[in-house]
Parts: C-alpha cells; structure tokens; sequence
C-alpha cells in the first residue's frame, strides 16, 4: 500500500475495527498508523477506548486518557474515562484511585450541563463513586456521601441506589 494512501485511510480503517468491536484489529491499526504520523488526539482517545475494551489494557488506556488529558485539560470524557480505568485497577477501592478523575469530571461539568444526555452516564458515575468512597474510605463523611448521592437523584429521580442512601421511597 502506498505510504501516503496508508496515512490517510489507518485512521478510518480502525474506526471501522473499533465499530465492530474488533478491538485488536483497531489497536493493530493505530499503532501502525503511529509509526506513519503522530496520532490525533481523537485517535489517542480511540485507541484507549480500544484497550479498555478489548485487550482489557487498564494501565495502557489509562497512559492514552492521561495523554489526552494533557492535551486538552478541560475534556471530561478523558478524566471519565480515566476513573474508569482507575476503578479496574483497584476494584475494591482499597487505594481509591479513581477518585481524582471522578472529580475533575465534577469540577469540569457543572450546572445544567450535567443533565445533558452527553454528560449524565459520566457525571452520575462520577458522583457514586465519590458517595461511595465518602461513605466508606477512611475519610468518612456521611454529609459528602448525601450530597454525591443528592447529585445522582436531580439528574436521575429514579436512581435506586441515590433514593436509598437519601431515605427516598
């Protein structure tokens, strides 16, 4: 394949890998397009979401997200995704790793703009797992806790989880 045409279509190439959830086949792909050009900062973010998906590279997809965190400071979706990996790299909270990123995403989505469809997956995750570990991290603070878990139930009155700790039936 032509070197210049290769440039141009790894990136589409992988995207169709990634679609159908050839996680491998797309990882393959940007990584040979990486040796051709430096990647995007949408292809580091694909590539993550790639190694978390598939191969379940934690560690990898975190160096990606934290990469694009660097690149673009104020993208939520990268500290999410960061927590995420976090949070499978300490499964029992034990370190509480992912605390941080589900913070920044806080920090960086705020007002109306948590209700968006774009933003409640990521913000209601977010507040969770900051409800949980004010909840039950040695920095216990049941008032924290209600109000992480007061988050989760503006954006999602049927949260079942939020309506439990807030005493809601």
């Amino acid at each position: 394949m032509n070197e210049n045409v290769a440039k141009e279509l790894t990136d589409d190439i992988a995207m169709l890998y990634k679609k159908q959830k050839l996680y491998d086949k797309a990882i393959e792909t940007y990584l040979k397009r990486q040796q051709m050009v430096e990647l995007t900062l949408n292809e580091l973010y694909n590539l993550g979401q790639c190694y978390y998906a598939g191969p379940k590279n934690y560690t990898e997809a975190d160096t990606l997200f934290a990469k694009v965190a660097a690149l673009s400071p104020t993208y939520s979706p990268a500290y999410w995704w960061r927590g995420r990996c976090k949070g499978q790299l300490d499964p029992k909270n034990e370190l509480w790793l992912a605390k941080p990123h589900y913070e920044k995403v806080l920090e960086l989505v705020l007002g109306d703009d948590r209700k968006l469809d774009k933003n409640k997956k990521m913000v209601i995750e977010s507040a969770k797992y900051l409800g949980a570990y004010y909840g039950g991290s040695t920095e216990k603070d049941a008032i924290k806790a209600k109000e992480y878990f007061q988050l989760v139930y503006d954006i999602d009155p049927n949260d079942k989880q939020a309506k439990e700790v807030l005493g809601i039936k």
